[in-house]
């Protein structure tokens, strides 16, 4: 087992995970930046078989599309969005209400991200860092969902919480990872986060979908710690765009945002319990290329999707994914489970019987009205007619997990202006 030791110059107050590990990480960010020292850390895991990479290849990853998911009606005009599905064969499929499976602790630790367990668990290893001003460590998960996914946990063991603090490590993280986008779920169940008990982020290379989202509309809010844009986004899940020049004014108007939809009024307008309010983030320090770097060019970056625990996937939706919604999935990419390859090619590709296992599809292909005539695609990636009930289905979920209806904009502008933007 790799022992923790004290930080040899004693100002973080804490631990430093896996040492000689930890030098070699930070001597390739010192070389080659961040993209490089994380995309050695995913080497380093697959070489020790922590991460089983003949597994990651069995994934099927549908091609990004362009999805329609609001009508043309009197309310308004058609509206697009592009999305991305992708079915995972390697992470285990835990529904909302299912106990997760005991796992084997190492000795000392509370649960299966405590630093104990690096070292402990066959080939993981972990990286020391500081952020917020306390011992962080970034561990890779033994299924990543996408480019450079690694996980940020706190070296103590301390709740998931959203709170001021949570915007001071996104920020603090986003600048010391410049290029990487920091995610933060929720603190409710339900909601994002499947270990609550031990707080961390995920960790991400990709450019997610909401982040290049149309705009629906703008406004913007000045302060003495700068002046911050936020723009709420065309997108099936309601979620804003929020750029600043400063880490401190993304954080002060990003948290009059929390408190907002943490208030009386706003539980009121959407008819739920205050309760049940929690919000997701990415954070970026944006790049040259994104649609907000003319806003604000090279400061910050950070989306934010409201959630409350009374809008869920609804039940004629869980034949394709009985799981939560993470932030991931929430801002656009669909992250399905292994199930689907096997019985999605019997249903859509192989026209079997609606008989056992597949007879929770029954209702899912009226509701969506999905053809079954075979398309005698190759496997179930490049068919056609399952891109297409794989998006029809993703597009559903997100709506049912939107914190109000993202085609409300009165909603939207009450949660904004009482935030201070006008």
């Amino acid at each position: 087992q790799i022992a923790l030791f004290d930080m040899a110059d004693g100002g973080s107050g804490g631990a430093l995970v896996d040492p000689e590990f930890t030098a070699l990480c930070d001597a390739e960010l010192a070389s080659a930046g961040p993209a490089a020292a994380l995309g050695f850390m995913f080497k380093e895991m697959c070489r020790t078989g922590y991460i089983a990479e003949e597994r990651l290849s069995l994934n099927a990853n549908f091609a990004p599309q362009s999805v329609v998911w609001r009508t043309a009606s009197p309310e308004g005009e058609e509206a697009s969005c592009t999305l991305e599905v992708s079915i995972n064969c390697s992470k285990p499929e835990l529904a909302v209400g299912v106990v997760r499976k005991s796992t084997p602790l190492a000795p000392g630790a509370s649960c299966v991200i405590c630093p104990e367990n690096v070292g402990h668990k066959p080939g993981l290893r972990g990286w020391s860092l500081i952020v917020g001003g306390r011992p962080f460590f970034l561990q890779c998960p033994p299924y990543p969902y996408c480019e450079l996914h690694t996980v940020l946990v706190e070296t103590e063991h301390t709740p998931q919480k959203i709170s001021e603090q949570t915007l001071h490590d996104l920020t603090d993280a986003a600048t010391q990872l410049r290029g990487m986008y920091i995610c933060s779920n929720t603190d409710l169940s339900g909601t994002g986060a499947s270990i609550l008990q031990h707080k961390h982020y995920q960790l991400i290379g990709k450019r997610l979908p909401v982040c290049d989202a149309p705009t629906a509309f703008a406004v913007s809010r000045s302060s003495t710690s700068g002046d911050a844009r936020a723009a709420m986004l065309d997108f099936p899940t309601a979620a804003v765009r929020m750029t600043a020049e400063t880490a401190v004014a993304v954080i002060e108007a990003t948290n009059a945002l929390l408190d907002s939809w943490r208030s009386v009024e706003m539980a009121k307008a959407v008819g739920t319990s205050l309760d049940t309010h929690t919000l997701s983030f990415i954070c970026s320090v944006q790049a040259q290329d994104s649609p907000a770097s003319s806003e604000s060019p090279g400061g910050f970056e950070m989306i934010i999707i409201p959630r409350t625990q009374a809008h869920v996937t609804s039940e004629s939706m869980h034949c394709i994914k009985s799981e939560f919604v993470g932030i991931l999935e929430a801002a656009g990419f669909g992250i399905l489970p292994g199930r689907l390859k096997t019985e999605l090619t019997q249903v859509l590709l192989e026209n079997q019987p609606l008989e056992g296992e597949l007879t929770k599809y029954e209702h899912w292909l009226q509701q969506l009205n999905i053809s079954r005539k075979p398309d005698h695609a190759a496997d179930l990636a490049s068919s056609p007619i399952a891109a297409q009930a794989l998006y029809s289905s993703f597009v559903t979920i997100l709506k049912d997990n939107s914190g109000f209806d993202a085609c409300d904009h009165a909603i939207a502008k009450k949660w904004l202006a009482q935030a201070g933007f006008r």
